[in-house]
C-alpha cells in the first residue's frame, strides 16, 4: 500500500513539473513570437486588450485563462494513425465567464479547418519512409497522407468572445505568415459558438417553422375531435385524417394485417434492406468522426468484419427491384377492375412520396440547425443544409429533374432515379396486357442494353468498382445515374408480370435447388466485394462486376420474392413476414428519409472523436437506429399517414355513393 501511495506521488509531482514546463515554453513562444502580432491596427480594441489579458493571467496561472488554454485543442496521440481533429473541450471553453477591468470575458469555441497541401505531407512522408519500424506497405496505398491530402484538420481553439470572425481571420494569417506553416487556414461565422448565441434564421426558416407550428395545431385538433367522436359513439369523418390517435392505431394494427396474395414477405426484405442502408451510413460516420481512420483504410477494410459493410449498396439495388415489382403487379391487378389513366398514376404517386419528403427536406434545410450544438456544427450546417436552401424546389418536380445528390441531402440522390423511372412506366404498362411478348421482348432488349453500357462504359473510362476506387467518373456514369440502376429496376417489372400470370408452386426439389444457388449467389456477392478489395485492380474484372453484379443480386431477389409469394418459401417467408417487420415496414419510407439527418445530428453534436471498430459500430447502430425510430414515426404519422387517410375516407365517400346510387335504381325499377 506505501509502494502505491508514492508511486501516485511521483506520477502527481511528474505532472505538475510537466504541465509547468509546458507553460514555461507557451510564454516564451508568446513573448517572443506572438505577441507582436496584435500590433496591428486591423484589430478590435476590445479583442487585443482581452488576449493581452489572457496571456497576462496565464503566466499568473489564472484559473480562467487556464481554461481558456486548456479548451483549446491539442495534439493527441495517434496523429499518424489519422487522428487530426483537435477539438479541445467545447463545453469547457463555453463555460468561461470572467469579470477583468470592468469588463466580462467569455469563451468562444471555434473551429479551424487546416487543409494541408504537399508541401506540409512530404516532409513527413519522407521522414517516416527512412524509419527503421516503419512498414514500407503503410505508403503503398491508401496512406494516412492521402487521407490527410484531402480532409481538413480540424483545430478548435477557445478564444475571447471579443473577438470576432474578422479579428481571428486577420490573426490567422498572420500566424500563418510568420511561421510559414504549408497550410490553408478555414474559418466561418458559423465555425464559432458561444453561450446564448443565437441560430442564422432568414425569412424562409421562419415560415418553415409557421408551417410547422400549423401542421401541429391541425394535429392536435384533428386527435381532439377524433376523441370526442369516439367518446360519443359516432362515426369518423374526413376531418380525423390527421388525428394521431387513428392513424397511430392503424399504424399499431399493421402487425396483426395480412397482405394480399401472401406477400407480406416483402416487409421483411424492405425492413432488412432498410437497416442495411442505415448501418452503411453509420459506418460512415464513424469512419469521418474516427480518432484512427488510418486503421480503417489500412487494416479493417481488409478484414472479414468490414464484409458486410462494403455490401451495403445492394440494398438501394433491392429496393429498386421490389419497387418496380409492386408497380407493375399492382397496376396489371387493379386494371381487372379499374380503368387507371396516365394522370391518375402519376397523381397517386406524388400525393404519396411528395408531402413526408417536402417535410424532409424542410427539417434538413431549416430545423437541423437548432438542434445540432458541437464542434462539427458548422460542418453539417455549410456542407448540406445550404444547397437545400437553393434547390429545396426540385423536390416538387423531382421526378422530371435531372439532377445529382448534392442538390440536398446526401441520400435523396435515390428519390431522383426513382422518379425518372416511374416517369417511363406508363409508356409501356399500358401495352403490356394487349402485347405482352412485344413488351417483354423490348424491355428484355433494353436491360441487355444497359447491362452492355455498364460494361462499356468501365472500360472506356477505366472506372473501378469498390468503395476505395471510387471516383467522378464512377458517380457520374454509375452511382448516381439512372441507367446504371435500370438493369435492377427492369428485373423487378419482369418479375412483377412473370408473378402475374404464371402463380405456380415450384416443385419442391428443383425450389431447394433455386434456393441454394440463390443464397450462395448473394453469399457470394457479398463476399466478392471483401476479397476484390484487397487485390490489384483489374479493369475486366470491375467492368463485369458494375454490368452482372446488380442485376444479379436483383435475380435473387426476385425469386426469393416469388417463392415466398407462392407458398414455398418455408422458414424464410415466416422470418420475412414476421408482425414486427409488417409494423417496421411501414416506416421504412419515413426511416429513409430521416436517417441520414438522425445521424448528422448524432455526431456533428459530438464533444469528442469515435474510435473506430466493429464493436464500438454496432452500438452505435443500434443507438442511433432506436433515435431513427422514434422521429420516423412522427414522420409517418404527420405525412404519411394523413394522406392515406384522406384517400380512404374519399374512396369511401365515392363508394357509398355508387351503393346508394345502386339501390336507388333498383327501387326505381
Amino acid at each position: 500500500m506505501k509502494v502505491t501511495i508514492v508511486f501516485v506521488l511521483i506520477a502527481f509531482i511528474t505532472r505538475i513539473s510537466s504541465l509547468s514546463l509546458q507553460q514555461t515554453i507557451f510564454l516564451q513562444l508568446l513573448k517572443n513570437n506572438l505577441l507582436g502580432i496584435l500590433n496591428n491596427d486591423n484589430l478590435d480594441k476590445n479583442c487585443v486588450s482581452d488576449l493581452n489579458a489572457l496571456f497576462s493571467d496565464v503566466s499568473s496561472f489564472k484559473h480562467w485563462a487556464l481554461q481558456m488554454l486548456d479548451a483549446t485543442g491539442k495534439i493527441y496521440p495517434g496523429l499518424l494513425n489519422g487522428n487530426i481533429n483537435l477539438i479541445g473541450d467545447y463545453d469547457e471553453c463555453l463555460a468561461i465567464n470572467e469579470s477583468k477591468n470592468g469588463r466580462r470575458i467569455s469563451g468562444k469555441y471555434c473551429t479551424l479547418a487546416l487543409t494541408m497541401g504537399d508541401s506540409g505531407i512530404s516532409p513527413l512522408a519522407t521522414s517516416l519512409k527512412q524509419g527503421t519500424s516503419f512498414k514500407q506497405s503503410y505508403l503503398n496505398h491508401y496512406t494516412i497522407f492521402k487521407f490527410m491530402q484531402n480532409t481538413s484538420m480540424t483545430w478548435g481553439i477557445c478564444v475571447p468572445k471579443s473577438c470576432s470572425v474578422r479579428n481571428l481571420k486577420i490573426l490567422a494569417h498572420d500566424v500563418q505568415a510568420k511561421f510559414k506553416l504549408p497550410v490553408e487556414i478555414g474559418l466561418t461565422e458559423n465555425s464559432c459558438s458561444y453561450k446564448n448565441k443565437t441560430s442564422t434564421i432568414n425569412n424562409f426558416d421562419i415560415l418553415v417553422y409557421y408551417f410547422f407550428a400549423m401542421l401541429g395545431l391541425i394535429l392536435v385538433a384533428s386527435t381532439i375531435y377524433d376523441l370526442h367522436l369516439k367518446c360519443f359513439g359516432k362515426k369518423s369523418n374526413i376531418f380525423v385524417a390527421f388525428s394521431l390517435y387513428s392513424n397511430a392505431r392503424r399504424l399499431v394494427s399493421a402487425t396483426s394485417n395480412k397482405k394480399e396474395d401472401n406477400l407480406s414477405c416483402l416487409n421483411g426484405i424492405k425492413v432488412l434492406s432498410c437497416l442495411w442502408i442505415v448501418y452503411g451510413h453509420v459506418v460512415l460516420a464513424c469512419f469521418f468522426y474516427s480518432k484512427n481512420p488510418a486503421y480503417v483504410v489500412n487494416e479493417w477494410k481488409y478484414s472479414t468484419k468490414s464484409t458486410f459493410t462494403w455490401s451495403a449498396f445492394y440494398a438501394v439495388d433491392t429496393f429498386l427491384t421490389i419497387n418496380g415489382f409492386l408497380v407493375t403487379y399492382i397496376y396489371l391487378k387493379s386494371t381487372d377492375r379499374l380503368k387507371i389513366t396516365v394522370t391518375w398514376f402519376y397523381l397517386k404517386r406524388f400525393l404519396r412520396v411528395t408531402p413526408a419528403l417536402l417535410a424532409a427536406v424542410l427539417v434538413h434545410t431549416s430545423v437541423m440547425k437548432l438542434l445540432t450544438d458541437g464542434p462539427f456544427l458548422s460542418y453539417n450546417d455549410e456542407k448540406f443544409s445550404q444547397d437545400c436552401y437553393n434547390n429545396w424546389w426540385a423536390f416538387f418536380i423531382h421526378p422530371i429533374v435531372f439532377t445529382s445528390y448534392e442538390q440536398c441531402g446526401p441520400h435523396l440522390w435515390y428519390m431522383f432515379i426513382e422518379g425518372h423511372l416511374y416517369l417511363c412506366t406508363p409508356v409501356f404498362l399500358i401495352f403490356m396486357k394487349k402485347y405482352p411478348k412485344d413488351v417483354l421482348r423490348g424491355l428484355s432488349v433494353i436491360l441487355l442494353l444497359a447491362v452492355i453500357y455498364n460494361i462499356s462504359v468501365t472500360i472506356t473510362k477505366n472506372i473501378g468498382f469498390t468503395a476505395f476506387e471510387w471516383s467522378d467518373d464512377f458517380e457520374n456514369y454509375f452511382y448516381f445515374s439512372t441507367i446504371y440502376r435500370l438493369p435492377c429496376w427492369l428485373i423487378g417489372v419482369l418479375s412483377g408480370y412473370f408473378f402475374y400470370e404464371y402463380k405456380f408452386k415450384i416443385p419442391r426439389i428443383v425450389n431447394l435447388v433455386i434456393w441454394v444457388i440463390t443464397l450462395y449467389t448473394m453469399i457470394e456477392l457479398t463476399v466478392e466485394q471483401n476479397i476484390f478489395i484487397s487485390s490489384v485492380y483489374n479493369v475486366y474484372r470491375s467492368a463485369l462486376w458494375n454490368g452482372l453484379a446488380r442485376p444479379t443480386w436483383s435475380l435473387a431477389v426476385s425469386f426469393i420474392v416469388f417463392s415466398c409469394a407462392t407458398g414455398t418459401g418455408g422458414i424464410v417467408n415466416d422470418f420475412l413476414s414476421h408482425p414486427v417487420f409488417r409494423f417496421l415496414g411501414e416506416l421504412t419510407y419515413s426511416i429513409y428519409l430521416l436517417h441520414y439527418d438522425v445521424i448528422l445530428n448524432v455526431f456533428g453534436s459530438t464533444k469528442e472523436m469515435f474510435y473506430f471498430n466493429t464493436d464500438n459500430i454496432v452500438s452505435k447502430f443500434l443507438s442511433v437506429f432506436v433515435e431513427i425510430l422514434m422521429v420516423s414515426v412522427f414522420l409517418y404519422l404527420a405525412f404519411e399517414a394523413p394522406v392515406l387517410s384522406l384517400k380512404y375516407h374519399l374512396t369511401k365517400n365515392k363508394t357509398n355513393e355508387k351503393r346508394d346510387c345502386k339501390k336507388n335504381l333498383e327501387t326505381a325499377g
